[in-house]
């Protein structure tokens, strides 16, 4: 009779770590949530925090694809505070082939104007950020597709002020924000390596072996 139940927790146990993935922590004013039905303007506000969520898993890329900021290029200490257009177009580079997940962060306040300021932890290392130029080219191919997103300009997250920033830690893990929203939406994607958790096929068959082993 125990052996059932054991076997029941030890999968139970096995298959909730393989799963876990995606953002390790978040701190300050700012909820991980489901993907929504939208993040259209307000649809999703808050005077609280802004919100982010998981928009999409092991993403294959067989081609590149423009990202606006790519970590640390032509900005070594990794802060991204400049509203110049032709600072920011030295920020920007591919992001190659591979696999990758995606994640969505979304500010809309609720009545006055509001400043959220925050980080989240990722899994797995950042590879690249779209944030103005390229968060609708971006959209088809890491969006959620149950999730409604606005099309306008007025969605970018805008370095206009000196609350007005965001930065990648050294390790590439950490997004840390900082963000008015006065108006409209600041929102920005998020793209990491394919989470290091996903379990590989050789994974399940020792399971499975020392599973069968068991019984």
């Amino acid at each position: 009779m125990l052996l059932p139940v054991f076997v029941a927790l030890m999968c139970s146990w096995i298959f909730s770590t393989f799963a876990a993935a995606g953002i390790v922590s978040v701190s300050g004013e700012v909820l991980e949530i489901a993907p929504p039905p939208t993040v259209e303007w307000e649809a999703l506000e808050s005077s609280q925090h802004a919100f982010v969520f998981q928009e999409s898993a092991g993403v294959v890329l067989t081609s590149s694809i423009l990202m606006d900021v790519i970590p640390f290029q032509a900005n070594p200490l990794g802060v991204y505070d400049d509203g110049s257009l032709a600072v920011q177009n030295t920020w920007k580079g591919d992001l190659g082939i591979g696999s990758y997940d995606s994640f969505y962060f979304h500010a809309d306040k609720q009545g006055a104007n509001e400043t959220f300021v925050g980080s989240i932890t990722f899994d797995a290392d950042i590879a690249g950020i779209a944030f103005r130029q390229n968060l609708n080219p971006t959209r088809p191919v890491f969006g959620n597709p149950g999730t409604d997103y606005p099309t306008g300009s007025t969605k970018n997250y805008e370095l206009i002020r000196d609350d007005c920033w965001f930065s990648i830690s050294n390790d590439l893990r950490t997004l840390s924000f900082s963000t008015y929203v006065p108006h409209d939406l600041d929102q920005l994607r998020v793209v990491t390596m394919a989470s290091s958790e996903v379990p590989s096929p050789s994974s399940f068959t020792v399971f499975a072996m020392g599973l069968g082993g068991m019984l």
